[in-house]
């Protein structure tokens, strides 16, 4: 990250752990990509965790076709909702994550950089939309 994009992952994470305080469990999981997991690094710093890389979060590689993205989301999200009570902390890229969160919630949701969104999940299984921040404030 450039010294702007360090700046927005401090208060990323200064924004994030005020969001998460009192949280039993946070799992924070991250794109194979270096600037994914430099975003996560002031959070996971600040929470005592590690990011995990997760491959099915990485940006579509050149011909990969909706369906197989949707594979890779799909088994993502089953993955992450067989764990009740943990929140997850997910960072990927601008073609991934608005499919993730249409996938997750049904609902449409452009993504642009600092962006952040909160999906919670319910009591019967569905995940919802409970916060989206457009822009990290004072970054």
């Amino acid at each position: 990250l450039n010294e702007r994009g360090q700046k927005q992952a401090r208060v990323l994470a200064e924004t994030l752990l005020n969001v998460l305080a009192g949280a039993e469990a946070v799992a924070l999981s991250s794109s194979p990509k270096a600037r994914c997991q430099e975003t996560l690094g002031p959070l996971a710093e600040g929470l005592g965790q590690k990011v995990i890389v997760d491959p099915r979060l990485d940006e579509r590689t050149f011909g990969e076709d909706e369906r197989l993205l949707l594979g890779r989301l799909r088994s993502f999200l089953a993955d992450w909702k067989s764990r009740p009570g943990d929140v997850l902390v997910a960072c990927s890229h601008g073609d991934v994550l608005p499919a993730l969160v249409e996938l997750a919630t049904g609902q449409g949701l452009e993504f642009s950089k600092a962006m952040w969104a909160l999906l919670t999940l319910e009591s019967d299984g569905r995940l919802s939309l409970a916060e989206v921040q457009r822009t990290v404030a004072g970054a």
